[in-house]
């Protein structure tokens, strides 16, 4: 996460700096889980005649699965990432293609969050920035989300428009 900490403005200082919560890394570790006690059952149950071009054709499909289903979530997790500093909000999302937003605490009009039931129950939340020009920017799966959001709120009564900082 050290990315986004780099270039930062003179008396600018980090507050918080986090990405997506941890929960969502459950699906690709169960998915390794399964994968990998699928290739054990697939070696051992296959034919002695389908060696060893059986154990390779297993082994290139299971290998697939793997990227799809453990590789590429743990990428996207590992490329998102929110920086909040005593100035702005910094968030970035993406793998090959990244989406970059870097918003100064004094556009930010309204801090507000909602929270699914399945949010709840992984712990985390989406937040909803709504700017000076009435655009709305909402970061999901932010963990802890109603401390952030209390916490934003007090960055943006201090930083935020016609506030002087």
């Amino acid at each position: 996460m050290i990315a986004l900490g780099a270039g930062l403005a003179a008396g600018e200082k980090v507050i918080v700096d986090t990405r997506r919560s941890a929960a969502f890394l459950a699906g690709p570790a169960l998915a390794f889980i399964v994968l990998a006690m699928a290739t054990g059952g697939g070696l051992a149950w296959l034919p002695r005649n389908w060696q060893p071009y059986g154990n390779w054709a297993l082994l290139a499909v299971i290998a697939l699965l793997v990227l799809v289903s453990v590789v590429v979530p743990v990428a996207r997790w590992l490329a998102t990432e929110c920086l909040v500093t005593n100035r702005r909000i910094k968030t970035r999302t993406g793998i090959m293609a990244t989406v970059r937003h870097d918003i100064p605490l004094s556009h930010i009009q309204q801090v507000s969050h909602s929270v699914s039931l399945a949010e709840r129950m992984l712990g985390s939340g989406t937040l909803r920035l709504t700017m000076t020009s009435g655009q709305v920017l909402l970061i999901p799966g932010l963990p802890r989300i109603a401390w952030l959001h209390s916490l934003l709120s007090e960055l943006v009564w201090a930083y935020g428009p016609g506030r002087v900082g």
